[in-house]
């Protein structure tokens, strides 16, 4: 009778047993990957907040420009230090979004006791407000675990409020685990790990003769499969439709609902002036596009609560200026430098009125 009795608690016991085991051995596996992470972070291949920080430290910029590739690919620096006569630097990672933008201006630009004059952000359509647009995928969510995104109350304030009822009753639960189980068996990290050790593999088995070292033959084939050698009117998203149609059909100034409000508190507190630059986009120069019904009520909105609050809006995107031949793939301007040259000419010639001093109306 006892060991009947004691029956089904052994089969429990045992049952958590393998439980434990099952989730106990790929979390410690994972923690030790994690090491190698560290180590990139140590040598630089990722980005380290601190070192950007005390890059802007010791240039002191008094203009600090805050984007992704939209930024990268249009404007050369050290061109726009002469073209302006101001000490400006850029902080930026391609492939970001509002959400780091926000991180950037709040963990680099703030944290580091600068105090620029202006701050620009180069946006594309309605990525300003549409808080969780590439805040996914392996490198952002490194990137914003360097910049201890999760923790800032702005953060919780708005990614909370995207979760919406999601947080509440059975539904509730299920996040939590799901939440707690990506924390202890990370599936996007080990995915990416495994992608990685294949692409090594291939790439290993690729190699016929050792005169050549294992840097300089991946920058040899990251060269022969450039994108430069695509056709150039392709995505520079290599996506089917435009994301862009998933993103806010209403401009929503409401601190819940994206990073905006938030970047001019911050503008403010630190006494820095915002300015938001809208890209021109390759359709709309190869195409004649024009903004939809619907994109012009966003950007008049837009434009009316920036200038309530005492910030400057530039768009290029209906500048004939702006030609086809300008651009490289997708969205990006041609690094050529005659051509990117005569973009920043068109940029700074817009731009020189704002960054100058003069009222933010004047850019309507």
């Amino acid at each position: 009778m006892r060991d009947s009795a004691r029956a089904p608690w052994r089969a429990i016991l045992q049952l958590l047993c393998v439980l434990f085991a099952a989730l106990a051995i790929p979390a410690a596996v994972c923690r030790l990957g994690k090491v190698e992470e560290t180590e990139k972070f140590n040598r630089g291949e990722i980005i380290v907040p601190e070192s950007m920080r005390q890059e802007l430290r010791k240039a002191a910029p008094e203009w600090v420009l805050i984007g992704n590739s939209m930024l990268n690919s249009r404007i050369d620096a050290t061109y726009l230090r002469t073209l302006s006569g101001r000490n400006s630097r850029k902080v930026t990672e391609g492939a970001t979004q509002s959400a780091v933008w926000f991180l950037f201006m709040k963990q680099i630009v703030t944290a580091s006791g600068v105090k620029p004059k202006w701050v620009t952000v180069f946006f594309r359509e309605t990525d300003l407000t549409w808080p969780d647009i590439r805040t996914g995928g392996k490198k952002n969510d490194e990137l914003i675990a360097a910049l201890d995104g999760p923790a800032q109350p702005e953060w919780q304030q708005v990614m909370a409020w995207r979760a919406g009822a999601a947080s509440h009753g059975i539904s509730g639960v299920v996040r939590t685990t799901s939440e707690g189980l990506k924390q202890l068996l990370p599936g996007d990290w080990l995915l990416a790990q495994a992608r990685a050790r294949f692409q090594n593999t291939a790439f290993e088995l690729t190699e016929f003769g050792k005169d050549v070292a294992y840097g300089l033959r991946r920058m040899e084939l990251n060269e022969h499969f450039s994108l430069r050698h695509l056709r150039h009117d392709l995505g520079s998203d290599m996506a089917g439709v435009d994301k862009y149609e998933s993103g806010p059909e209403r401009f929503d100034a409401s601190p819940k609902a994206s990073f905006l409000p938030h970047m001019l508190a911050l503008g403010e507190q630190y006494g820095f002036k915002l300015h938001f630059h809208r890209v021109k986009r390759r359709s709309q120069a190869e195409r004649g596009w024009h903004d939809s019904t619907a994109m012009q009520a966003y950007m008049t909105d837009l434009r009316t609560y920036l200038a309530d609050h005492g910030c400057a809006l530039t768009d290029e995107s209906q500048d004939p200026a702006i030609t086809l031949d300008l651009y490289a793939d997708g969205d990006h301007i041609s690094s050529e430098r005659k051509l990117n040259r005569r973009y920043m000419d068109t940029f700074w010639q817009r731009v020189r009125p704002v960054i100058s001093g003069e009222p933010a109306a004047a850019q309507r």
